[in-house]
């Protein structure tokens, strides 16, 4: 009998296999629960802003404004205080 140093190459080639499958399991497997704790972590943050707005508005006993800017992936807290115009309004948070 030979005395066998080493390994072959079809035994490498089968654990980088295995791994592979392994890895591709892994990834399959964790895509939807991370767009979950996407939108649970964007809600959240939405939650907070609309808090802070209404806090806002209580503390200085006038109307806030909560603004949801898509397009620029912006929350915005508004005093609303004045005449009524958008240039009298003051950017909070």
């Amino acid at each position: 009998m030979r005395n066998q140093n080493g390994i072959s190459l079809i035994e490498l080639l089968v654990v980088v296999a295995v791994a592979a499958v392994a890895l591709v399991t892994t990834v399959a497997f964790s895509m939807p629960w991370m767009a979950k704790e996407t939108m649970r972590s964007a809600a959240h943050d939405l939650q907070a802003v609309m808090q802070l707005t209404r806090i806002e508005a209580v503390s200085r006993n006038h109307a806030c404004r909560f603004v949801l800017n898509t397009d620029l992936g912006q929350m915005q807290v508004w005093d609303t205080r004045g005449t009524g115009g958008a240039s009298d309004d003051e950017l909070l948070h």
